[in-house]
Formats: structure tokens, C-alpha cells, sequence
């Protein structure tokens, strides 16, 4: 919303060692359990689900600054050159995580929610 409107909200980078469920993972199954179906319990993947939102918050924080700059008179050639950074880094950490197909055999939603 903010490059759509051109505002650019103030995102500061997040800080990586906060440890809100510390490193240990916990086990997950799908909801509801009340149903009487057993489910097979999968790791939650939680400090790896943190983790990965902060690189993405990062990235996206870069990516409007990026736009802010737009504004500051640097040509489009150079826009488009700077945005390749950005850009390289959204793709890596897409190639992290696990492929659409791969999700779709084995679905977690933080990781859904992630790609």
C-alpha cells in the first residue's frame, strides 16, 4: 500500500535475536483435532518461519527505500540497477524455502503463509 500510494511507512529493520519461542521447535498437526481423525505431527518450523520473516522484512524495507529515492532525481537506468539488489536477495531466500509443489505434500501454513 505504501508504493501504491507513494507514502513510505517507516519499517525499521528487525532485530533477528529476539526469541519469541526461542530455537526449539514444537510439533504441529492440523486442525480441528475434535474430529476424532489422528494427524501425523509435522515440525512447526517456528524459528526457521521467524527467522525468514525477518530476511523478508528486511528485503522489503530495502525495496522502499528503493522507491523513496524515485523522487530524488536518480534516472531510471540507475533505479533499475539498484533494484536488481533487492531483487537477488527476494529470489534466494524464495529458492530457501520450499517449492509450491513440495508444500503441496506436505503443507504447514507458516510456511505457506511464508512463500
Amino acid at each position: 500500500m505504501s508504493v501504491e500510494h507513494r507514502i513510505i511507512s517507516p519499517l525499521a529493520y528487525p532485530t533477528s535475536d529476539i526469541m519469541l519461542c526461542g530455537n526449539d521447535d514444537f510439533d504441529w498437526t492440523p486442525y480441528p483435532r475434535s474430529n476424532k481423525i489422528t494427524y501425523q505431527k509435522k515440525p512447526a518450523r517456528l524459528p526457521e518461519v521467524r527467522q525468514g520473516l525477518v530476511e523478508v522484512t528486511k528485503i522489503l524495507g530495502d525495496v522502499q527505500k528503493l522507491v523513496s529515492e524515485r523522487d530524488s532525481g536518480a534516472s531510471f537506468d540507475e533505479l533499475r540497477r539498484r533494484a536488481e539488489i533487492p531483487f537477488d536477495r527476494l529470489t534466494a531466500w524464495l529458492q530457501s524455502w520450499p517449492t509450491v509443489t513440495e508444500m503441496q505434500s506436505d503443507p504447514i501454513p507458516q510456511v505457506l503463509l511464508l512463500r
